[in-house]
């Protein structure tokens, strides 16, 4: 099996909530992610705050957003081994 065939198999399904432009308007997002390394832990996120940076993100006030953008960084989330 090719690496990158393997590395699809092995993402996960994802969910966030996304802005597409710089309306900053957020709708639902899905997408896949990595598989977790060895160094890795598992979380299950159950809150996120949003701060004034990702509001400015979210609107592309810098520059530099690209999109689609997921934000929030400041996550409540138990671990799970």
């Amino acid at each position: 099996m090719e690496a990158s065939q393997e590395k699809l198999q092995s993402d996960h399904k994802a969910f966030g909530w996304a802005a597409t432009d710089s309306s900053g308007l957020l709708s639902p997002f899905h997408f896949a992610r990595r598989s977790n390394g060895d160094d890795d832990i598992t979380m299950r996120i159950l809150y996120c705050g949003i701060c004034h940076t990702d509001l400015g993100m979210l609107k592309n006030h810098h520059g530099i957003s690209l999109y689609p953008l997921v934000p929030g960084y400041m996550s409540l989330a138990p671990f799970l081994y």
